[in-house]
C-alpha cells in the first residue's frame, strides 16, 4: 500500500534505514548495520527508560520520591554513558548507529530544557566531557 502503518519510532527508523535504498543518495549507509542489529536494539532499550523517557519521569513526577527515583536512574545511566564514551567515539564502537541518534536527541535538548524545566539538575551535559563531545 506504500503506507507506513506503525507509529513506533524505532520501527519507522528501521524501515527508513532499508526500504528506500533504491532512491537513497548513499544506499550503503545503514544506521542499523546487520552485524550490530542486536547490539543496537539493546543499547536503545538500555537508554530509553532511564534517559529518553527518564527526563519526562523527572519532569512530570507526581511526588518527590518519584522524582528522586527517576533522577537517580537518569544520572546513573548518564555516568555510565560518560565512561563508555571515554573509551570509544560512538555508543557501539567506531560506527555511528541509530542508537547514537536516539541518545543525541535527548542530550541535545538536555541543558536548555530538561535541566531547568524538568528539574534534571544534578549535572548538565556540558559537565560531562565525553557526553558533551558526543553531543
Amino acid at each position: 500500500t506504500k503506507t507506513i502503518v506503525s507509529n513506533e519510532s524505532l520501527d519507522i527508523a528501521k524501515a527508513l534505514d532499508r526500504e528506500f535504498d533504491s532512491i537513497a543518495g548513499n544506499p550503503s549507509l545503514h544506521l542499523f548495520p546487520d552485524e550490530l542489529q542486536v547490539d543496537v536494539d539493546k543499547m536503545v532499550a538500555a537508554n530509553y527508560d532511564p534517559v529518553n523517557n527518564g527526563v519526562y519521569k523527572c519532569g512530570f513526577a507526581g511526588n518527590q520520591e518519584a522524582h528522586e527515583e527517576a533522577s537517580r536512574a537518569l544520572f546513573k545511566r548518564l555516568d555510565e554513558l560518560e565512561e563508555l564514551l571515554g573509551k570509544q567515539r560512538y555508543l557501539l564502537g567506531q560506527r555511528l548507529t541509530v542508537a547514537d541518534w536516539y541518545l543525541f536527541t535527548t542530550l541535545y535538548r538536555f541543558d536548555a530544557v530538561y535541566y531547568c524545566h524538568f528539574k534534571c539538575n544534578l549535572k548538565r551535559i556540558v559537565d560531562y566531557p565525553n557526553l558533551w563531545g558526543f553531543t
